[in-house]
């Protein structure tokens, strides 16, 4: 059982996802990354989407706000939407 505390490794694997995307993508064509498998690659640990949903989104924020504030995405009831960003690095 998680207690859904945000880890470091929370944060990291969603960096992992921002970071390795977000300047891939098609700059006129985002992309839609469902719950379901966000939740498979990401929070297998957890038994409730719900929970898992709320980590998650708080994860993300925290990466971006921390790590990667050009990244361009939306969270919202279908899943995430990745749009073009610039990279991490300059």
């Amino acid at each position: 059982m998680h207690d859904g505390a945000i880890s470091l490794g929370d944060s990291a694997r969603y960096l992992g996802l921002v970071s390795q995307r977000v300047h891939r993508i098609d700059r006129k064509r985002p992309a839609v990354v469902p719950w379901i498998p966000l939740k498979e690659l990401f929070g297998w640990q957890y038994s409730l989407m719900i929970d898992f949903k709320r980590v998650f989104e708080v994860s993300l924020g925290q990466v971006h706000a921390c790590v990667y504030p050009d990244a361009r995405f939306h969270i919202h009831m279908d899943g995430l939407t990745l749009f073009f960003s610039r990279p991490p690095a300059k």
